[in-house]
């Protein structure tokens, strides 16, 4: 073995390098140009010097074939085999024989610098092995021009599976992006996908993203329990919602100045601690995104217990009394069965001229003034409803009509009564509340006022203690009137059914767990809602190059300007120079849409 002293000529993690001195433990060595401090155990010494620098690799005199063939089966010191491939051992000849045998497919070297040959199976194995990583590398090289050029062959897509797991959210790191020049982030990982073609515009990112199931739940449904119901199938009920809606959980009724509010009541069906309501704890809400539909429950549950689906349906049914200056209090509710009549808002005319209808919508509109008079923020901003079908984008807007007021306004009256029934009893319950604003937002009908009130309201929680709602003008709330789609309506019908059958309620630690969690699973699944709604949006001004509309001025702030365009609900938000009016209509002609950016750019111009 050769000690390491000054002068040696060694190898350090597969380089040469020259001793320049020893320190006790302190090893000074020159190597790629400079002096490095190592350790003794970083050190193969293979001559003892004196090297003076860093000396050249030379092809060998004696070729390595017929090397091995006069060694055979013996092995040789290191300094020997130099002897034998080059006629002397010297710094040089060291570092080039050090070289094919660290690197060829002919020799060994062991712990004790002694060589030996490799046999035939070994150097057809390594050779193979690197004939394999050339291939592969010459693939690699080929694969990168093609991306570069953006081609891609059907090949290529085994490679492209760690740039879709960084677009999908499921990765931070790709080799391959990184030797495309190209930031590992999702949103540049999809627009290359997008570009070469990989991914079809129509794929929606966000769902993998946001790591959310959007599965339909597979449960036994529970039998109904056997309880008393009030048979109000003689009230003339109906359902009113959208065309598409297939969930209807509410219906109304009016008869002797009273509002009746029916809800689903699938909490009959639900037993609590039960597979199908632990899951909804989990869900929070039902998932509507453009492309699919993921239900918080079962699809056995929607189609028992959605009102109008069946002759008839079980239901809970709210009493409610409208007095003349809009306060509204729950006169009786009660576990029912009811006989719905299923319509649209656009085809619900034929009620318009009922008496009782008349009489229910003057009530409402007391019941909406009295919400204003208490603060209430009324927000009118325009509102539309995305959706996919036949790998088209599709967005219809939602008009804010008098029918759809008078449903929201019902539902409202609905919640506000039963909180106020159950602040008033000895049982924990899940009240909806809204701080106030930290500022003052304009009032006013205008498009930048509601935007400037929707902006400053801060986000609602639900609590076991009855508060203000401060948006909706109501002091409690309660959300109770869809438990097929939120689960917190769910568990309040839990805790209305002990009240009315007599029943052992769900305690405060029962709630609270489950509410915890559901809320923040619901928050969730609203975030994915909006962002899937925004990103096929801009899909759909992809795929119209040449759009134009025109678009309200709804805010200015910090140089930024936000243009509302009403038919598409979406908020344009750019910064441009020159003498801008809010509440002002701009013609906004497309530029760019880039969906894998999120990102729009139009040209804004006054209107001729």
């Amino acid at each position: 073995m050769i000690n390491i002293a000054e002068g040696v000529l060694a190898v350090c993690r597969d380089k040469a390098a020259v001793i320049k001195s020893v320190a006790g433990a302190k090893i000074t060595i020159h190597t790629d140009g400079s002096d490095k401090i190592v350790k003794a155990k970083e050190l193969i010494p293979i001559h003892p010097g004196a090297a003076a620098t860093i000396p050249q690799a030379i092809e060998p005199e004696t070729p390595y074939e017929d090397a091995a063939e006069l060694m055979g089966d013996e092995t040789l010191s290191f300094a020997d085999f130099c002897e034998l491939l080059y006629g002397k051992y010297t710094p040089q000849t060291a570092w080039s024989a050090y070289l094919e045998v660290a690197n060829g497919v002919w020799f060994s070297l062991n712990n004790e610098l002694e060589v030996s040959c490799k046999s035939a199976e070994e150097r057809e194995k390594l050779i193979a092995e690197r004939e394999a990583k050339e291939a592969e590398k010459r693939r690699r090289s080929e694969l990168l021009e093609r991306l570069q050029k953006r081609e891609m062959l059907e090949s290529d897509r085994v490679y492209l599976r760690e740039i879709e797991a960084v677009a999908l959210g499921k990765s931070e790191n790709s080799k391959l992006l990184k030797e495309l020049g190209i930031e590992a982030t999702p949103e540049k990982a999809h627009k290359l996908l997008l570009e070469l073609g990989a991914w079809d515009i129509m794929l929606n990112p966000w769902t993998a993203r946001m790591k959310e199931d959007t599965s339909v739940p597979e449960f036994p449904l529970s039998a109904a329990t056997d309880v008393p119901r009030t048979d109000l199938t003689h009230l003339a009920a109906y359902a009113i919602d959208d065309k598409t809606s297939n969930d209807p959980d509410d219906a109304l009724s009016f008869a002797d100045g009273l509002l009746y509010v029916h809800i689903a009541d699938p909490a009959d069906v639900i037993e609590f601690g039960g597979e199908i309501e632990k899951e909804a704890s989990l869900r929070g809400e039902s998932l509507y995104l453009p492309e699919l539909l993921s239900p918080m429950l079962p699809e056995e549950v929607r189609l028992k217990c959605a009102l109008g689906l069946e002759e008839t349906n079980n239901a809970i049914t709210f009493i409610l009394k409208i007095s003349d200056d809009g306060d509204v209090t729950l006169k009786d509710m009660v576990l029912s069965k009811v006989k719905v009549t299923r319509l649209s808002y656009e085809g619900c005319n034929e009620l318009l001229g009922q008496e009782d209808f008349k009489e229910m919508t003057r009530q409402l509109e007391l019941f909406k003034e009295f919400r204003v008079a208490n603060g209430a923020r009324l927000i009118r901003l325009p509102e539309v409803k995305v959706k996919v079908a036949d790998n088209k984008v599709e967005i219809t807007p939602l008009p804010i009509t008098f029918e759809r007021e008078l449903v929201a306004n019902s539902m409202l009256a609905a919640g506000y009564a039963v909180a106020k029934y159950m602040s008033e009893q000895d049982i924990n319950f899940p009240f909806v509340v809204q701080p106030e604003p930290d500022e003052e937002a304009p009032e006013g009908e205008s498009m930048s006022a509601m935007y400037a009130r929707r902006r400053a309201s801060k986000s609602g929680s639900v609590e076991f203690k009855g508060a203000r709602h401060s948006g909706l003008g109501l002091e409690p709330y309660s959300r109770v009137t869809s438990p097929l789609r939120r689960y917190a309506d769910l568990l309040a019908h839990y805790q209305l059914r002990s009240l009315i059958t007599g029943t052992e309620p769900l305690s405060y630690e029962e709630l609270e767990s489950r509410m915890t969690y559901a809320e923040n699973a619901a928050a969730s699944r609203r975030k994915l809602e909006k962002y899937s709604n925004e990103y096929y949006t801009i899909v759909y001004l992809a795929q119209h190059p040449e759009y134009e509309t025109t678009a309200t001025l709804v805010a200015r702030q910090n140089g930024q300007l936000t243009f509302m365009i009403p038919e598409l609900a979406y908020e344009y938000k750019c910064r441009l120079q020159g003498n801008f009016t809010l509440d002002t209509e701009y013609k906004l002609t497309l530029h760019a849409a880039d969906p894998a950016a999120m990102r729009t750019v139009f040209k804004v111009t006054k209107l001729d």
